[in-house]
């Protein structure tokens, strides 16, 4: 088993949790595995209750927790960002290059992602729902 987080044997005599380590990038293994086998299969079970094993509802299941977590990773994004993160490190758990990252925020909230230390200012670019201006 992977472990990223820590158990409570890891707070120290005064109380103190030590510094949170992330991975570099996603885990595909045992435990992801588990969590989404459960996921899978409750939401068959909400959605088509007969049809657990079936192929075509394990599909439209799958699809509909990958269309889930897309529509979540922006908003982690931002909170990722918000708690001083850098587009490196969220560049490389999303397996994606900075200025994708970067442009998932900027179409979250609809303009220009706030600039890093390394940048003054940042140019917003339309995003799929804004129009360029003639």
């Amino acid at each position: 088993m992977t472990t990223t987080s820590h158990d409570r044997d890891d707070i120290s005599e005064d109380g103190d949790w030590p510094t949170l380590t992330h991975a570099d990038g996603p885990i595909v293994d045992e435990d992801s595995a588990a969590v989404a086998a459960v996921a899978l299969e409750e939401l068959t079970l909400l959605r088509l209750p007969g049809a657990l094993g079936d192929c075509l509802a394990d599909l439209h299941a799958m699809a509909s927790l990958v269309a889930q977590l897309r529509h979540w990773i922006p908003l982690s994004v931002s909170g990722a960002r918000d708690q001083g993160h850098s587009w490196s490190a969220i560049a490389a758990q999303l397996e994606i290059t900075m200025a994708e990252a970067k442009s998932l925020l900027r179409d979250h909230i609809g303009g220009c992602a706030p600039p890093t230390p390394e940048e003054d200012s940042c140019v917003a670019e339309p995003g799929p729902t804004q129009q360029k201006s003639p």
